[in-house]
């Protein structure tokens, strides 16, 4: 996907430098709220609970893209720190992308924000059956930024000295409590993975090889 900015989400500034040590990516659906959460507990931000919110915990505004950009033009406007640890988390494509479609519909039914309702109440495919969903997006491209590629917004896997999954990424958690001497919050935010409106078991079998389609290069690349 040949795009340098997708509905204001640009990659380059999809990052968050905890201390000297790391540099972590951001891709969206693949504990990025989490990270959000735990660079504010680092540096002495806020955040806030929101039962009625699917995040479940709203970090400060300090981890925004406009704030993150901020301070990728302070490192010469590259993405990574010379020196510091490359992290991420990769997610099977049609996991995440179910989990995605879920965050949509609870987002565009969630009231409590008037900022996260405006962008989701606009997503009308999202009152389609979920393999209707595929269709549209095999024949509109991804709706909002967490439909992207995790390729498009992480790049190649080989760059980072940390990938994480879901399953896996506490231990990350484990090594920022032994880096940084303190113990971070076990935190799990955007609950839309065992309670959201549909399951991967309602994809049919048609469906599953299309998302194979769409995600073709995050197969490839190992994003998975």
């Amino acid at each position: 996907m040949e795009i340098d900015e997708f509905k204001g989400m640009n990659p380059k500034y999809n990052v968050l430098y905890f201390g000297n040590k790391y540099d972590v990516r951001l891709i969206p659906k693949n504990c990025s709220t989490t990270i959000k959460i735990l660079w504010c507990y680092l540096n002495g931000f806020n955040i806030r609970h929101d039962e009625n919110n699917p995040h479940g915990v709203i970090p400060d505004d300090a981890v925004t893209q406009t704030r993150r950009k901020t301070r990728v033009i302070e490192n010469g406007n590259k993405t990574f720190r010379g020196g510091a640890k490359k992290v991420t988390v990769k997610r099977d494509p049609i996991e995440r992308w179910v989990s995605a479609i879920n965050f949509c519909i609870k987002m565009r039914d969630h009231r409590g924000s008037v900022r996260d309702y405006a962008e989701f109440s606009k997503l009308k495919w999202v009152d389609m059956n979920i393999n209707d969903v595929v269709s549209y997006q095999q024949e509109n491209g991804p709706m909002v930024a967490e439909l992207l590629t995790q390729s498009y917004c992480g790049g190649d896997l080989d760059k980072y000295s940390h990938v994480y999954t879901k399953e896996t990424f506490s231990q990350f958690i484990d090594l920022l409590d032994k880096e940084f001497n303190t113990k971070f919050p076990r935190v799990v935010s955007t609950r839309t993975d065992h309670n959201g409106k549909w399951k991967i078991e309602d994809l049919t079998e048609e469906s599953i090889v299309k998302l194979k389609e769409i995600y073709e290069v995050d197969y490839r690349l190992g994003w998975y």
